[in-house]
């Protein structure tokens, strides 16, 4: 027909069908054939994983029985009748006539090829058959182990793998019940392996990571060597080309298909000290397993799956070929007729969509209805011209509405919205669409409640009311809202509303900054101490419990006055920003005045408390600043008062806080203190009245007096070396003990200005002292003073005084508390040149574990180690090793409490290059010492 040539020419369905069919069917097959190969190497690898179970099983079992026969032998030599007299005689000629005696039995029936005998202090005493191995912490290594076996008095083993894998078992040697020495037998794991029950087609190698030797490595890309492998020049060549593809870490996870010469492997490997107790992660046993059988016969499958698959696909394309030919060239046919539709040729789309005969599948149902389409759409043309005119009328009306409605909304400065319950925002006017700063197609249909109001509802079956909310994502704008309903035009209708919205965010935040102002610290913008005192007041009436912080900055003083009050501000604004940071949403934190704050936590108990006086201090300690080179840092004291355990009245509280936290200020460990009875105690508040006021006086009125304490040379008995002590006059010709006054002046904060007093009179003496030396001790407080170095630096300067000749002393507890702070102060200190002495040494933990890393040049050992050393030998032993040790690391020791000669010669003896004590000099006034200076 002539319009079929206007057609456009597109693809044959039936081409798209064959196509589509042939590659979902190709598909398939392919998935057929990987789906089947993947399977049968699936179950290859799990047949290879449960074959590399049982041999690891089976070495894992020799090990052990290896193991258990190795302390069955060793327990066995270890009770040979006379073996503990003659170790406890040290008789080694007896000792070597007992192993010759079982050297032939160890070495046939458990394969032992080296024996050694150890006394109590890890020395040998007897050995037979030497194993060479490049290892130099192998002595080291039996040292450990004997002190352990004889600690525990029990057998112990070991499998060690370094260079090569061995073990070791150690057996405690037994006379009177006591342990005498430590017997060791050793055999090599290469010798196990070879009794190790393995398939033909399998091969195992036993690896060492090379760590410990400077010897060539087999392996290099894995840095190890094979200490033991069947076949081993095939398993090395097939190994080393391995190792430099795969991870070793990889061969643990899972079996490793790998192909060499033609045949297909799996490699597995697996560390021995994950199943044995080991020293370390350096051995490894590595099964290599022959699967090129198994694995050929799986490529043979799956081909054979694959070209059924491909037969299949063939069959199946040529029945879809016949059964589509005919329906096909129908189906053309109707959608060539279909652009007669499109141009309203109803009747000869009729004619064109006959077929010939009577078709009685899918197509002819198309063919018919088609036909019916055609009529129905010739009718439905007839009847939207005449709609078209009715509607081209009512258009025009509607557009004079329109018009009218638009020129409202547009002009009016308010919010008009109207929406619904279930079709939400139907329309808003340009007022409302410019402060929310979207489309109206963006706001159409959206809940009204979620975009203008902060309600979970919104009441539709309401009359007119008014509400007041902030816009969600316009927190800053308040608008008050007057909602009506609209009057339904007919029973049934959907009911609208209206809501109109005037924007009153100015007024609100006028009456909320004329609150804030009432209410806040306008420097920190923290709350001030009415309304402080007004939520404590309400949470006691509400018979609520919590706690009550009283913070107070320590040396804010020190702030001002080196730096100015804009430093001060600063460092106030800085501490009330880290306090809103720190404490939970809940909490009131206000500036009381000054460099004073307090916080309030209702339903804190006072273990919570505590947690949070912690956090407080550790945020602060980030603070710190520099103005004009000066460094300033946060540090505050805290007193903590639970309420109603502390106080049933505001006044009673704050009091009680403010007490703790003058006790937290007189703790030189802590900056927090939480109140108790005792602390409230009148006595004792006018004790620490008194102390406070004395030290204060002393330090004002500069009457702290200094003696001096001799400190010689061993070698030459010279004293050029003398210790600064200071006292303080009790006003009755005597003196306060230093324990009296020093702690509460590291409680209440003073201990730095006495240090720094100390060290500008040490300073001062030390500059008319000639080639005299001079120690100064100093606090653990002051380590915390990040000005001290530099407050060192200008007191040499100004007095002339040689640093060389200023040795600083801090106590060993005290450096370690801050180790980090401690090593930078002790490091600037030393950088001017000044010497550091590390006192009462020995009394903590971990004394040689910090000796090396902090920067000292003495070391004062603890004078409880030196005031009974001559009747002590377990004294004797600890001052020796630290002596030993002190000297390793470069640095000279200096002994206190020496009292009597004797003590003296057994020092010098073990080489401690000074002492101090009575039996040296006792203190003196600094008169002594200066006045020939200053004749």
């Amino acid at each position: 027909m002539r319009f079929l040539k206007s057609v456009p020419r597109f693809s044959s369905l039936r081409l798209k069908v064959l196509f589509a069919t042939s590659v979902i069917l190709v598909l398939l097959a392919l998935t057929f054939y990987r789906v089947s190969q993947m399977e049968l190497e699936g179950q290859l690898n799990e047949r290879q994983l449960l074959s590399y179970q049982r041999q690891q099983l089976d070495i894992v079992n020799a090990l052990n029985n290896s193991e258990a026969s190795l302390k069955h032998m060793a327990s066995i030599l270890a009770a040979t009748q006379g073996l503990g007299e003659a170790v406890e005689l040290t008789d080694r000629t007896r000792l070597d006539d007992k192993i010759v005696a079982q050297w032939p039995t160890l070495q046939l029936d458990v394969g032992v090829d080296e024996v050694k005998v150890f006394d109590r202090q890890s020395r040998q005493l007897a050995q037979r058959g030497h194993v060479a191995i490049p290892d130099n912490s192998r002595e080291h290594f039996f040292s450990y182990w004997v002190q352990k076996v004889l600690e525990k008095e029990q057998p112990l083993s070991r499998l060690v793998c370094r260079t090569t894998c061995r073990q070791y078992a150690f057996s405690p040697i037994l006379r009177g019940g006591q342990s005498v020495g430590v017997i060791m037998l050793s055999v090599s794991i290469a010798d196990i392996a070879r009794y190790i029950n393995i398939n033909k087609k399998s091969a195992l190698a036993i690896m060492v990571d090379n760590v410990y030797s400077s010897s060539s490595e087999e392996l290099p890309a894995w840095g190890a060597n094979v200490v033991a492998a069947t076949d081993r020049a095939a398993t090395l060549e097939r190994l080393a080309l391995w190792s430099t593809q795969y991870d070793k870490n990889a061969l643990r996870k899972s079996p490793v298909r790998v192909r060499f010469d033609d045949q297909y492997y799996h490699l597995m490997a697996f560390p021995l000290n994950d199943q044995l107790n080991g020293l370390n992660n350096t051995a490894y046993v590595v099964i290599i397993s022959n699967i090129t059988e198994s694995y050929s016969s799986i490529q043979s499958d799956s081909r054979r799956v694959f070209m059924i698959a491909i037969l299949g696909w063939l069959l199946a394309e040529m029945a879809v070929f016949l059964l589509l030919w005919r329906p096909m060239s129908n189906l053309r046919r109707v959608i060539g007729s279909l652009p007669l539709l499109s141009q309203s040729r109803f009747h000869e789309f009729s004619e064109a969509v006959q077929l010939k005969g009577r078709v009685r599948d899918e197509v002819g149902t198309l063919q018919r209805t088609a036909i019916e389409v055609a009529s129905q759409l010739q009718r439905l043309q007839q009847a939207l011209y005449k709609s078209n005119d009715d509607l081209t009328q009512h258009i025009k009306e509607l557009a004079h509405e329109k018009e009218f409605v638009d020129r409202l909304l547009f002009t009016a400065n308010a919010f008009i919205v109207t929406h619904s319950e279930t079709s939400g925002i139907v329309l808003a006017n340009q007022f409302a669409l410019g402060k929310l700063s979207c489309p109206m197609t963006a706001l159409k249909g959206q809940c009204f409640r979620d975009v203008f109001l902060q309600v979970e509802s919104f009441d539709y079956g309401n009359v007119s009311f008014h509400t007041e909310s902030r816009v969600p994502g316009k927190k800053d704008m308040v608008i008050e809202w007057y909602h009506s309903p609209i009057q339904n035009l007919s029973d049934g209708e959907e009911g609208y509303w209206v809501s109109v919205g005037v924007d009153i965010t100015e007024k609100k935040a006028a009456e909320s900054r004329l609150i804030w102002l009432a209410n806040r610290d306008p420097l920190t913008g923290l709350y001030n101490r009415r309304y402080f005192n007004v939520c404590l007041q309400q949470s006691l009436e509400e018979k609520a419990s919590g706690a009550v912080f009283y913070l107070d900055l320590d040396q804010f003083k020190e702030v001002n006055e080196l730096s100015g009050h804009g430093a001060g501000d600063r460092l106030l604004s800085m501490v009330a920003q880290k306090l809103t940071q720190l404490l939970p949403e809940g909490a009131v934190i206000a500036r009381l005045g000054g460099d004073e704050f307090a916080i309030l936590l209702e339903g804190y108990d006072c273990e919570r408390a505590v947690t949070v006086a912690r956090s407080i201090n550790s945020g602060l300690s980030d603070i710190n600043f520099i103005i004009e080179e000066r460094r300033h840092r946060a540090m505050a004291s805290i007193g903590v008062a639970i309420y109603p355990e502390h106080g049933d009245t505001t006044e009673a509280i704050m009091a009680n806080a403010d007490c703790a936290m003058y006790i937290a200020k007189e703790n030189p460990l802590r900056d927090w203190y939480v109140t108790t009875a005792q602390d409230l105690d009148k006595a004792m508040l006018e004790d620490r009245v008194y102390w406070n006021d004395l030290i204060k006086a002393a330090l004002d009125e500069k009457r702290f007096e200094f003696f001096v304490q001799p400190i010689m040379a061993i070698a030459s008995e010279d004293v050029r070396h003398y210790e600064l002590l200071l006292r303080l006059p009790d006003g009755a010709g005597g003196f306060f003990s230093p324990g009296q006054f020093i702690p509460v002046a590291e409680r209440n904060g003073r201990i730095i200005d006495i240090d720094r007093h100390v060290i500008e009179a040490g300073v001062r003496y030390l500059s008319g002292l000639g080639d005299i030396s001079m120690s100064i001790n100093i606090s653990g407080k002051s380590l915390r003073d990040q000005d001290l170095a530099e407050y060192l630096e200008t007191c040499l300067a100004t007095h002339g005084a040689d640093p060389a000749r200023l040795i600083i002393e801090i106590t060993e507890t005290e450096a370690v508390i801050d180790f980090g702070l401690a090593q930078a102060t002790l490091s600037k200190i030393k950088s001017l040149g000044c010497s550091i002495a590390l006192d009462d040494f020995g009394s903590g933990f971990s004394s040689f574990k910090y000796l090396n890393q902090l920067p000292s040049d003495y070391v004062k050992i603890d004078g409880e180690f030196i005031i009974n050393l001559y009747r002590s030998s377990e004294n004797k032993i600890i001052v020796s090793a630290i002596a030993e040790v002190c000297r390793s690391f470069g640095k000279q020791v200096i002994a206190e409490f020496v009292e009597d000669e004797a003590t003296f010669d057994y020092l010098k003896a073990i080489g401690v290059e000074y002492a101090q004590g009575y039996w040296v000099g006792r203190p003196a006034h600094i008169d002594t010492i200066t006045r020939p200076y200053n004749e």
